[in-house]
């Protein structure tokens, strides 16, 4: 999903030097340099994560991740009070969303890594309970980021990342559905954020209308 992120990002970027402006070279000048500084100093600290992960420094790693995190839950509070058009929800909301929908996601597998090396035992506990425990917490987490913001690429980033964890303990070549629990867990919060997606869409075709 890197991929994509970065494609996106790139459109945004290419959309705050001036391009797919269309006639009004001045549209929304006052949020683009809002999200402009925010954007910037997670690029930086995106950019030191990656260093800092690559060579296993995995509690700095931690501390760079939740950084991230933060400039992209201010730059999600900027765009959700602003009405944009529906150019500006491509080039702006769209490559934030998702942006933001996949770092809520790796800041709990970031977490997770850290506490593996750390030795941590896990209370005891098993691995699958603490998976279960870990799938609610970013099911909570982004639903409470979802019913926040407004954001369905957000959502569908969540989705895209439980179906991922699905299709793993599914496949033969994975897990084989050696953890039940974890797949009705999963399933569960797949649904969740599918309505709250659809939830969303029908409250913003409702609020066009008015």
């Amino acid at each position: 999903i890197w991929g994509l992120i970065y494609l996106l990002l790139a459109a945004h970027t290419l959309y705050q030097l001036g391009l797919f402006r269309g006639k009004d070279k001045e549209v929304n000048g006052s949020l683009l340099r809002k999200i402009g500084v925010i954007f910037s100093v997670s690029s930086l600290v995106n950019t030191a994560w990656i260093f800092s992960w690559h060579y296993r420094i995995i509690p700095l790693s931690m501390i760079l991740m939740i950084a991230l995190l933060i400039c992209l839950i201010s730059i999600a509070t900027i765009i959700d009070d602003q009405r944009l058009s529906l150019r500006e929800k491509i080039l702006i909301r769209l490559p934030f969303g998702v942006y933001f929908g996949w770092i809520t996601v790796a800041t709990i597998a970031n977490a997770a890594a850290l506490l593996v090396s750390l030795g941590w035992n896990g209370f005891g506990l098993s691995e699958a309970t603490w998976t279960v425990i870990m799938l609610i917490a970013g099911a909570l987490i982004g639903t409470a980021a979802l019913l926040r913001f407004h954001c369905a690429a957000y959502g569908l980033v969540l989705l895209w990342a439980y179906a991922g964890i699905l299709i793993k303990h599914l496949s033969p070549s994975g897990f084989a559905g050696q953890y039940p629990g974890v797949i009705i867990v999963v399933c569960a919060c797949m649904a969740l954020f599918a309505a709250i997606i659809i939830y969303l869409l029908i409250k913003s075709r409702k609020i066009k209308r008015s």
